[in-house]
C-alpha cells in the first residue's frame, strides 16, 4: 500500500483539496491518505462562511517512516 499525504494550510480551497483525494479514495485498497500540515491540528479553511476546518493529522516535521 503507498501512502499519501495532503498538503492543508491556512485558507486552503476544499475544492482544490477534495477533488484528488476522491480521485485516490477509489483506489483506496492501493492508497492510505493523510492530510498534512505545519502542525497536527484543525486547519481552517477559505470562507464561505462557516469556512471548512480539517484536521491535519501529520505535522512537516514528522517522518513517513
Amino acid at each position: 500500500m503507498k501512502h499519501i499525504g495532503a498538503l492543508v494550510f491556512p485558507k486552503f480551497e476544499l475544492l482544490d483539496l477534495c477533488g484528488p483525494l476522491q480521485m485516490f479514495g477509489l483506489l483506496k485498497e492501493d492508497f492510505s491518505i493523510s492530510l498534512v500540515a505545519a502542525d497536527k491540528g484543525p486547519v481552517p479553511g477559505v470562507t464561505p462562511h462557516p469556512a471548512p476546518t480539517l484536521p491535519a493529522r501529520i505535522a512537516f516535521s514528522e517522518s513517513w517512516g
